[in-house]
Protein backbone atom coordinates (compact mmCIF):
# COMPACT_ATOMS: atom_id res chain seq x y z
CA UNK A 1 0.00 0.00 0.00
CA UNK A 2 1.16 3.51 -0.93
CA UNK A 3 0.13 6.30 2.26
CA UNK A 4 0.45 9.76 1.78
CA UNK A 5 0.33 11.86 5.61
CA UNK A 6 0.73 15.73 5.61
CA UNK A 7 3.94 17.02 7.90
CA UNK A 8 2.08 19.43 9.27
CA UNK A 9 0.07 18.73 12.12
CA UNK A 10 -0.32 15.18 11.41
CA UNK A 11 3.27 14.14 12.31
CA UNK A 12 4.58 17.05 14.03
CA UNK A 13 2.64 18.96 16.67
CA UNK A 14 4.07 22.79 16.96
CA UNK A 15 0.40 24.40 18.30
CA UNK A 16 1.80 24.76 21.65
CA UNK A 17 4.68 27.03 19.93
CA UNK A 18 2.90 29.42 18.81
CA UNK A 19 1.47 30.33 22.76
CA UNK A 20 4.41 29.92 24.09
CA UNK A 21 6.71 31.58 21.93
CA UNK A 22 4.30 34.89 21.51
CA UNK A 23 3.99 34.59 25.31
CA UNK A 24 8.36 34.99 25.58
CA UNK A 25 7.94 37.55 23.42
CA UNK A 26 5.43 38.94 25.19
CA UNK A 27 3.16 39.27 22.43
CA UNK A 28 0.65 38.34 24.08
CA UNK A 29 -0.26 37.68 27.65
CA UNK A 30 -2.19 34.57 29.07
CA UNK A 31 -2.31 32.80 31.79
CA UNK A 32 -2.46 29.82 30.41
CA UNK A 33 -1.21 27.87 27.42
CA UNK A 34 -3.56 29.29 24.23
CA UNK A 35 -4.17 27.26 21.44
CA UNK A 36 -3.13 28.41 17.99
CA UNK A 37 -6.19 29.71 16.61
CA UNK A 38 -6.36 31.38 20.10
CA UNK A 39 -3.43 33.29 19.50
CA UNK A 40 -3.89 34.20 16.05
CA UNK A 41 -6.93 35.76 16.78
CA UNK A 42 -5.88 37.46 20.12
CA UNK A 43 -2.52 39.02 17.67
CA UNK A 44 -5.31 40.03 15.02
CA UNK A 45 -7.26 41.74 17.55
CA UNK A 46 -4.41 43.37 19.02
CA UNK A 47 -2.83 44.66 15.85
CA UNK A 48 -5.77 45.17 13.66
CA UNK A 49 -3.15 43.35 10.94
CA UNK A 50 -1.06 40.06 10.36
CA UNK A 51 2.06 40.90 9.83
CA UNK A 52 3.05 40.01 13.77
CA UNK A 53 1.24 36.74 13.20
CA UNK A 54 3.09 36.25 10.09
CA UNK A 55 6.53 36.46 11.84
CA UNK A 56 5.62 34.25 14.69
CA UNK A 57 4.64 32.15 12.00
CA UNK A 58 8.25 32.24 10.31
CA UNK A 59 9.76 31.63 13.73
CA UNK A 60 7.67 28.50 14.23
CA UNK A 61 8.26 27.03 11.23
CA UNK A 62 11.59 27.90 10.79
CA UNK A 63 13.87 28.64 13.54
CA UNK A 64 12.29 26.96 15.97
CA UNK A 65 10.79 23.83 14.26
CA UNK A 66 13.42 21.88 16.01
CA UNK A 67 11.31 22.48 19.79
CA UNK A 68 8.13 20.80 18.06
CA UNK A 69 7.55 17.47 19.04
CA UNK A 70 5.65 14.45 17.08
CA UNK A 71 2.10 13.05 17.89
CA UNK A 72 1.86 10.27 20.33
CA UNK A 73 0.57 7.71 17.37
CA UNK A 74 3.51 8.78 15.26
CA UNK A 75 5.38 6.16 16.32
CA UNK A 76 3.13 3.24 16.59
CA UNK A 77 1.84 4.35 13.14
CA UNK A 78 5.47 3.88 11.66
CA UNK A 79 5.66 0.31 13.34
CA UNK A 80 2.71 -0.93 11.57
CA UNK A 81 3.62 0.79 8.33
CA UNK A 82 6.86 -0.81 8.61
CA UNK A 83 5.44 -4.47 9.36
CA UNK A 84 3.32 -4.29 6.42
CA UNK A 85 5.78 -2.87 3.85
CA UNK A 86 4.19 -0.24 3.04
CA UNK A 87 5.30 2.75 1.71
CA UNK A 88 4.91 6.14 3.08
CA UNK A 89 4.90 9.59 1.37
CA UNK A 90 5.07 12.97 3.32
CA UNK A 91 3.47 15.59 2.25
CA UNK A 92 3.43 19.77 3.09
CA UNK A 93 2.18 22.99 1.71
CA UNK A 94 5.11 24.60 2.81
CA UNK A 95 7.11 27.16 0.82
CA UNK A 96 10.63 26.81 0.51
CA UNK A 97 10.92 30.82 1.94
CA UNK A 98 8.93 32.16 4.30
CA UNK A 99 6.29 35.01 3.17
CA UNK A 100 7.56 37.04 6.14
CA UNK A 101 11.22 36.76 5.74
CA UNK A 102 12.68 35.46 2.66
CA UNK A 103 15.68 34.46 4.52
CA UNK A 104 14.09 31.92 6.57
CA UNK A 105 14.26 28.64 4.62
CA UNK A 106 11.61 26.69 5.70
CA UNK A 107 12.35 23.73 3.76
CA UNK A 108 16.33 22.35 4.02
CA UNK A 109 17.51 19.60 1.83
CA UNK A 110 18.34 16.52 4.11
Amino acid sequence: MIIGIDFDNTIINYSFLFSQIAQDKQWILSDKPLTKSEVKKKMLLMDGNDLRWQELQSIVYGHEIHQAKPFDYLLTFLKEVKKNNDIVYIISHKTKYSNYDKKNELIKPA
